[in-house]
């Protein structure tokens, strides 16, 4: 897996300081997955962190998430060449359900500058101008879009540096998932090397208040890519207290479902309604033989979080733990 963090690393470093051909769609390519069931109660917000686009290196926003709150910096040059950086705020508006995408912000894009040196002596910066109307659109958890006054729309990706990333479906999409080496500690308790400790967090819209969201404990994760290249999975683990490890059967899959063996279980009214994308389901046992299952687009998986929903509106969302 060390092969993973060297190939990482070249590309990180080649993706800031050089320029490649831009995509005609102006940023990664990802499948919308139309036929995933939404939330009744929840939707995913964008990462907070720096965001590029692989395709037009050298810029990139670096975006804050709080309360539902975002504010931004866009790190970008003058038509001359000469690097500015943009500020925008304000609230993400969740988008109508007949609507695109799952929140929107509309913001003026302002100028900042007239400040200090980084080693110089203090000096306020000021706002001195606009760019022009700025809005953002989310349209996963790992996918967001911006266009400024009518202009032409343009996509970014999380930049991600702390796990090594795989695109298991070059052909449909650009989005890479994480993976997690074989010689990975993420603390000396953890049982084993290659296991990343997760929270799972579901919510019921049905339920009583006390258990509209109920909290598992932790679980300890692994990631595989089929040999044959065309399913992804984490598959959750629990530690019963002593020192063995069992499979608790929680397993995220992502794969096309119209490829043989990959959502195997799932009822064919859910596969009908997802369709031949690409889409990850979270199978996560609710009686004896029983499973509920939730959908997530590929750009809701991420390195530090997913999110999923299934057909009744309830959800699950994964927090990686350690993540330092």
């Amino acid at each position: 897996m060390n092969r993973h963090y060297s190939a990482w690393t070249a590309f990180l470093v080649l993706a800031l300081f050089f320029s490649s051909t831009v995509w005609a769609q102006h940023g990664p390519r990802i499948p919308p997955c139309e036929g995933c069931p939404m939330s009744a109660t929840e939707k995913p917000y964008p990462r907070t962190g720096m965001w590029f686009d692989p395709a037009r290196d050298g810029s990139g926003i670096s975006l804050e998430v709080q309360n539902g709150f975002a504010f931004g910096l866009i790190y970008s040059y003058t038509e001359e060449g000469k690097s500015v950086w943009y500020k925008f705020t304000g609230p993400l508006e969740p988008v109508e359900p007949e609507g695109e995408g799952l929140w929107t912000l509309r913001s003026e894009l302002e100028v900042v500058s007239g400040g200090n040196c980084i080693d110089c002596p203090y000096q306020p910066p000021e706002v001195s101008g606009s760019r022009g109307s700025f809005s953002l659109t989310v349209w996963q958890r790992n996918l967001i879009s911006y266009r400024i006054d009518d202009g032409e729309t343009y996509r970014m990706q999380p930049l991600v540096w702390g796990t090594p990333l795989e695109t298991v479906f070059p052909q449909v999409a650009d989005h890479a998932l994480p993976m997690f080496p074989d010689d990975e500690r993420v603390s000396p308790w953890a049982p084993a090397a290659g296991l990343v400790p997760w929270v799972l967090v579901t919510r019921t819209p049905d339920a009583f208040p006390d258990l509209y969201m109920q909290s598992s404990v932790v679980y300890w994760t692994a990631s595989q890519i089929a040999s044959d290249g065309k399913a992804f999975s984490l598959m959750f683990l629990h530690e019963p207290g002593d020192d063995a490890m069992s499979p608790f059967d929680v397993m995220l899959d992502c794969g096309k479902p119209g490829e043989p063996g990959v959502h195997a279980g799932i009822p064919d009214n859910l596969r009908e309604r997802l369709g031949p994308e690409a889409v990850c389901i979270v199978s996560l046992p609710i009686g004896p033989e029983r499973y509920r299952y939730y959908v997530a687009p590929l750009a809701d998986i991420g390195d530090e979080y997913f999110f999923a929903t299934a057909e009744d509106g309830s959800s699950i969302e994964g927090h990686r733990l350690l993540y330092r």
